[in-house]
């Protein structure tokens, strides 16, 4: 392969990952959009704590239901002290999420997560913050 064509080609992989990006993005924000404008909420309890990467994120996974049907959920948090993490199994949190389709949802637990959906932080959820890096 000449070197104008390993240019053309990591240009082209470049592009790729942009375009992608953006298209994450996009999905992300219409997602957000359609589980403010549709909101429910109920309780989640937190289930399993995943390390997704050494020293990089982490994800909590959480059930709730609705109705009678139930519901598995996780949220990824790159603030998240992933040796303590095993300290939220078994604690319920509030949950937000669509009415049109509750496969649509999100934990809510820190500041950032309440401040998403215009809500107050609760004192009750103070303990968290030990757990999470600033």
């Amino acid at each position: 392969m000449t070197k104008k064509n390993e240019r053309y080609l990591i240009l082209a992989i470049v592009a790729c990952l942009f375009i992608s990006g953006v298209y994450i993005n996009y999905k992300n924000k219409k997602a957000l959009s359609c589980l403010k404008a549709n909101a429910s909420y109920t309780n989640a309890t937190v289930v399993r704590f995943n390390e997704i990467a050494k020293f990089m994120d982490a994800s909590i996974v959480y059930d709730f239901k609705v109705g009678a049907k139930k519901y598995t959920g996780d949220k990824t948090y790159s603030q998240i002290n992933k040796f303590k993490g095993d300290a939220f199994i078994g604690q319920t949190f509030l949950v937000v999420y669509s009415n049109k389709d509750p496969r649509n949802n999100q934990i809510l637990i820190t500041e950032d997560d309440y401040m998403q959906f215009r809500m107050q932080y609760p004192d009750t959820l103070l303990w968290t913050k030990k757990y999470f890096f600033d």
